[in-house]
């Protein structure tokens, strides 16, 4: 074990989940039973929402909460129910699906295990509801390698300082590694809180002079790391 470090906080989605999500769009419509006419339509706004729905500018720094959330969602998507849904029946079928159409990222369960015998504790750092993150995490056989899931029921969503303040949990920030996969969402802020960063597969890095401490392309190189 790395003595520098004693907790690791990983991203979720994009770093240890790999997402299809032109296929999951699809098996949203189908299952939703989106009529033919207006099936191309609804994929798009989809392929938006999959897109957008997590940033936090759409929040404008509040509390997420589920009303908020879906408020979001209309606002993305527009009126639902000219495709005779709801906002309900859209999470329901995004819930389903997601999980049914996504991969774990190659290596994570063989190096979240070495970590975990390692003695880190590991954490999960999610802009997501813990009732769906923790759902999809025990469909791929993740759960069971975390300590703790930060969601962002009630709370901030990433890149809000006060979400990563949160995360802390009153531990040193020069303690914690935070591993992921957006310069945005999870290494710009974790740098400025004093956090060790690691990023993999990084999106809008080219966009960005800060950089991650260190960056790595397959998850197995963490263990020449840690």
């Amino acid at each position: 074990m790395n003595t520098r470090f004693n907790r690791i906080i990983f991203d979720y989605d994009g770093t240890l989940i790999i997402h299809n999500k032109e296929k999951q769009a699809r098996e949203i419509a189908r299952y939703l039973k989106i009529p033919e006419d207006k099936f191309e339509d609804f994929i798009k706004r989809i392929d938006v929402l999959f897109s957008t729905s997590y940033g936090s500018h759409l929040y404008e720094k509040k509390k997420i909460t589920y009303p908020l959330y879906c408020k979001c969602i209309e606002g993305i998507m527009g009126p639902l129910k000219e495709y005779g849904i709801t906002v309900d029946d859209l999470n329901r079928a995004i819930d389903k699906n997601v999980r049914n159409n996504s991969q774990v990222t190659p290596y994570a369960k063989e190096v979240l295990e070495y970590l975990k015998n390692k003695g880190y504790e590991l954490c999960i750092f999610t802009n997501g509801f813990h009732y769906y993150q923790v759902g999809n995490m025990k469909h791929n056989g993740l759960y069971e390698f975390f300590d703790r899931i930060y969601a962002w029921d009630n709370n901030y969503a990433k890149p809000d300082m006060r979400a990563f303040e949160r995360v802390l949990a009153g531990t040193k920030p020069e303690k914690n590694i935070m591993i992921g996969d957006n310069v945005i969402a999870d290494i710009l802020p974790a740098k400025e809180i004093g956090m060790y960063t690691i990023g993999i597969n990084m999106q809008n890095n080219e966009k960005y002079l800060s950089t991650p401490d260190k960056y790595i392309t397959d998850l197995r190189e963490l263990k020449g790391i840690l």
